[in-house]
Formats: structure tokens, sequence, C-alpha cells
């Protein structure tokens, strides 16, 4: 453990994230500095807009540099944004878990209870991680294409509407997304690293359910697409998933939820440290930390040991 006497405590807090969970952690936060006498080290700010939280690490990280601890308080979403404010720089990223799937953590830490994080907050331990791009922009979990974002964007056009669905609204989703168009096509260039250590090259165009980028392993609040994925390996695992039958993929969810589909034959993974995926007669629907868009490209790349992290 670092000496934490110059540091600065920064808490961003997502006033949205985890059924609204913001006020009372700040309530627990500063009631744990007033017990340890630290509370002047302290900085709370609640995001008020998409991207705010990127725009505050990035402010706070110029202000204080390596004498800033930044937390992210929300879900995946908000620790990408806190991410991408403080790459680059001397400042560290935690993370106080208060979102709904709170993935990137399952990761990293030993325990992701909120409480427990903030009742040891002083006893946080220090590593080196790799981040990864995604046409740009920086992301430390998984970014994913094809089938899941869509059922993820109509999980919640569905939890709009029925919001005592919770999570449930993502498996009607499944079934409701599984008998449309549930595969797209695209090509992709690859620089990989084989199980001995050499490097090669790999090209190859198909039909796809779903590729998953992963620089940590868990991702959608359930999904565990690449259970070999190292946080400080120097690469992206990425899985992609061949287009099968509804049946199939049915079958293969649960697989995909407990890590056990690496076994597949419709599953191939690849070690990247560097690529290009094209649509292939549409654009790629594309999920970065729970944000999804569009695109005809997307490049990808890993930079090893880019981001300092605080972890419990």
């Amino acid at each position: 453990m670092e000496n934490s006497d110059q540091k600065n405590f920064i808490f961003i807090l997502n006033p949205t994230a985890g059924r609204h969970k913001a006020l009372e952690l700040k309530e627990i936060i500063t009631k744990k500095f007033n017990e340890i006498g630290r509370l002047q080290q302290c900085v709370f700010h609640f995001t008020e807009r998409p991207m705010h939280a990127m725009e505050l690490a990035r402010e706070y990280a110029a202000r204080f540099g390596e004498n800033a601890i930044i937390y992210a308080c929300g879900g995946d979403g908000t620790i990408n944004e806190v991410a991408n404010g403080i790459i680059g720089t001397d400042s560290i990223l935690s993370v106080i878990p208060a979102g709904t799937g709170n993935d990137f953590v399952k990761t990293l830490y030993s325990k992701y209870d909120p409480e427990y994080v903030i009742d040891n907050i002083l006893n946080y331990k220090i590593k080196k991680i790799d981040s990864a791009t995604l046409d740009g922009r920086t992301f430390v979990n998984v970014s994913s294409l094809g089938f899941d974002t869509i059922v993820g964007d109509k999980a919640k056009k569905i939890v709009a509407k029925a919001k005592f669905l919770g999570r449930g609204a993502y498996f009607i989703a499944i079934f409701v997304c599984l008998f449309g168009k549930n595969y797209s096509r695209m090509k992709y260039h690859f620089e990989t690293i084989e199980e001995q250590g050499k490097e090669q090259i790999y090209e190859n165009e198909q039909d796809f359910v779903l590729a998953a980028l992963a620089n940590a392993q868990y991702y959608g609040g359930l999904f565990h697409p690449c259970p070999m994925a190292d946080l400080s390996d120097g690469y992206l695992d990425i899985c992609i998933v061949d287009r099968i039958s509804p049946l199939k993929i049915l079958a293969m969810i649960p697989k995909y939820i407990k890590g056990t589909h690496i076994s597949e034959p419709v599953a191939t993974f690849y070690k990247v440290k560097s690529g290009i995926i094209e649509g292939v007669g549409e654009k790629l629907l594309v999920n970065c930390d729970g944000e999804s868009f569009v695109r005809e490209k997307i490049e990808l790349e890993i930079y090893p040991g880019s981001l300092t992290v605080a972890y419990y």
C-alpha cells in the first residue's frame, strides 16, 4: 500500500447509476473520512450530463497529478468516462462499485461491495493495467459487436416502459430478438500472438452472432466471454461466435454466462495487439461499456500498462 498522506481522494458520483445510490454513498464516504480525520483530502462531484465524468476526471488529473486517486462511483459507463479523462496522466483510477452490473471490478477486486471498499478506503493496492482503444476512445472492460448489443438496446427500451422488470427485461429482449435477424457479417484483420509466443496476422470474412473484445473478463451484468482475459498481459482477448440457429443461441447463452463456451467449436478466440473490423453489407452495431453506436469500421489497439489503478 502507498502512503496516502499526500493523496487527494476525488469522488465522481453518477446520481442515476444503480438505482440512485450516489447520495447514500456520499454520506457513507463522508462519515468514513470524518472518522479517520481526513475529510479535508476529499472532493465530491456529481455528474450532470453524458461525458461529464470524463471532463471532471481530466480537470482533477490536471490539478493534482499523481496525488489524485479519482474514484468512479457508478457503473461501467462511469468507469469508462473517468478512464478516458485520466488516460495519459499520472493520476490513479479507482472504483466504488455503484452500478447495476459492476463488471469491471469483478476482474480486479477481491470483494466488490461498495461499503467494504469504503470501509477499507485507505487499504488500497496499486498496479498498472492495460487499456485499449476503440476508434480512439479508451475502454478498460469489454466492448462487443452484434447480437448482444441488439439485445441490450431492446432491453433498455423495455425497461424504459416497465422499470419493475429490472434485469428480467434482458431475458425478454433475448427472446424478442432471437427471431429477427440475429447475425451480421464482418471482415477482420488482427495482429495476434500464438500460444508459443509467435506473432501472426489473421484475416477472415464471416457471418457471426457476436464478438467480444475483452480487456477484462465480464460484461453485461451476466456474461463471461473471455475467462482467460488478463488486465496486465498486453493483449485484448477476442471471442467470435459464428452464425448459429436461434435454438443453438439459446443453448449457448448459459455457457456464455458461465464462461464454459470456450470449448465450443463455434467460438473462436484470439489474443490481439491491434486490429480492424469492418461491416460487410451493413454497418457494425457496437457496444462500448454500455454505450451503443454504429460504425462502418472500427480500429482497436491495446496499450500495455497505460493506466494506474488503486484496487481492493
